[in-house]
């Protein structure tokens, strides 16, 4: 048990919320995290997963007898499935540009990939900076992949929808994949000047990379500001014209940047990136070691509301994610997996394992738990057991766990209403880039051009078998 955690007294009149009870045991818990896993960055987001899970789950605080132990399993349950999951040997490696931002690929990447991934980051920020001046899919790959911004989000800058942002998106990532593995074959971004990218050495901390790389697209501004005037003329009810240019400039402007994000009541840029100016000196002054905080930094007001807000960023990032597969893992194995290609989703699995089932993860195709349940098996616990989280955009994911037949059953159910709507009730038409075309066909096209190349002839021969029997003079030669 760990030492120092004691459960607190609570009035019901003041009762904390979970925030305020996980914050309250931050600093305890992350010394706990430390021994788990031998000290080392890991220690930290463990701590963070672990709130992420608690604020998406909201278990009932009244009917938790011992919170301090509750979280400290948690913890404990996390590391476990972390090391488990770490010893399988993934089938499919992604790219960089496969996850939502920068952020998540480093944070994903282990240290025999951490190089490779940040050389990736490097050629996609420098493909990004050339593509914003010509189309406005680099502008939108900057503000989501860099920025942090959420397709929601990018939405609102661009005066788009969400629909058209995520088109866009995947525009550029594919084109990104493609000028990362040989940046001279996008023919369409030449003659665009290339931007100062920092290299990807591997001493640079991650916070530290990913400011340079955000420096890096500021310096890549180019055109005029737009005054205040003009920019609440832009982000008015009436219609506006949002000129690649214009983009283009915004993108790489932080002046610009927050006078929008305060028309559009966002987040600031430094409400985004909490992480640049939190805990980088966790010792105390005069002194050669960590404080009494433990080397958190969190000794000052101040620092609590950074953490707050990287622990907020966390729950918002898995609550924006839309995953492209589900895999359902107990105790740490992954026991099957399931593609999301319909509105519903339903996945059902049998737990063979021989020793007792503890806990229950979903994760997506980028390692991003989406749900975890921590588990009272019989006798301990209810033949059934049900756990419920609710995404952005009315998306759901239902677990339910039952212990009645000769092996537990889990039915994994995930909702996405989006998908269940057709393109002309789910988009709005959008012009693709021309320049697109000049990129490698894919299978699907390459297809159909073969099909159309062989269907063609096939059609005129016909049409002039027609035309010649369809005649009747034809029949009254001898």
């Amino acid at each position: 048990m760990l030492k120092g955690l004691t459960k607190p007294k609570l009035s019901p009149e003041t009762a904390p919320s979970h925030e305020d009870l996980f914050m309250q045991r931050y600093e305890r818990l992350l010394k706990a995290a430390r021994r788990l896993t031998n000290g080392g960055e890991r220690a930290q987001d463990l701590v963070h997963n672990a709130f992420v899970q608690f604020m998406l789950s909201r278990p009932e605080i009244a009917s938790i007898q011992d919170l301090d132990g509750y979280l400290l399993i948690m913890l404990r349950n996390m590391n476990v499935s972390q090391a488990r999951r770490a010893a399988i040997v993934q089938t499919v490696a992604l790219s960089a540009t496969d996850y939502d931002s920068a952020e998540a690929g480093l944070r994903a990447a282990d240290a025999h990939t951490q190089l490779q991934v940040r050389e990736q980051l490097r050629l996609t920020c420098q493909y990004a900076c050339r593509r914003k001046e010509r189309s406005k899919i680099g502008s939108a790959l900057i503000l989501r992949f860099f920025h942090g911004y959420y397709p929601s989000e990018v939405a609102q800058v661009f005066r788009s929808t969400r629909n058209v942002v995520d088109k866009w998106l995947s525009l550029a990532r594919h084109e990104a994949l493609v000028y990362v593995e040989d940046p001279s074959s996008l023919k369409l971004i030449e003659g665009q000047p290339e931007a100062a990218i920092p290299d990807s050495r591997i001493g640079v901390p991650v916070a530290a990379f990913l400011s340079e790389l955000r420096n890096s697209i500021f310096l890549a501004r180019n055109g005029d500001c737009r005054n205040e005037a003009e920019l609440k003329q832009i982000y008015s009810n009436q219609p506006a014209d949002m000129s690649t240019e214009y983009l283009s400039h915004i993108v790489s402007c932080a002046r610009c940047l927050d006078s929008v994000n305060t028309l559009l009541d966002l987040p600031s840029l430094a409400e985004r990136f909490p992480m640049e100016t939190f805990g980088r000196d966790p010792r105390p002054p005069g002194g050669s070691g960590p404080g009494e905080d433990g080397g958190t930094g969190m000794s000052g007001g101040g620092d609590i509301s950074k953490l707050k807000q990287i622990s907020r960023r966390r729950v918002s990032d898995v609550l924006e994610h839309r995953p492209k597969e589900l895999r359902v893992a107990v105790n740490g194995y992954v026991l099957g997996s399931q593609s999301v290609s319909a509105e519903s989703n339903n996945l059902a699995l049998s737990v063979n394992l021989t020793e007792r089932v503890g806990f229950v993860e979903v994760f997506s195709e980028q390692g991003i738990c989406l749900l975890f349940s921590s588990i009272g098996a019989p006798p301990d616990g209810p033949l059934e057991q049900e756990a419920h989280v609710k995404f952005s955009e009315g998306r759901t994911l239902d677990l339910n766990l039952n212990f009645s037949g000769p092996w537990p059953t889990v039915n994994v159910a995930y909702h996405d209403p989006a998908l269940g709507l057709d393109d002309a009730t789910r988009t709005e038409p959008i012009q693709v880039p021309e320049q697109v075309t000049a990129l490698p066909p894919t299978p699907v096209l390459e297809r159909e051009s073969r099909e159309r190349r062989i269907g063609e002839p096939v059609k005129r021969t016909l049409s002039k078998l027609g035309q010649t029997f369809g005649n009747w003079s034809f029949w009254l030669r001898p």
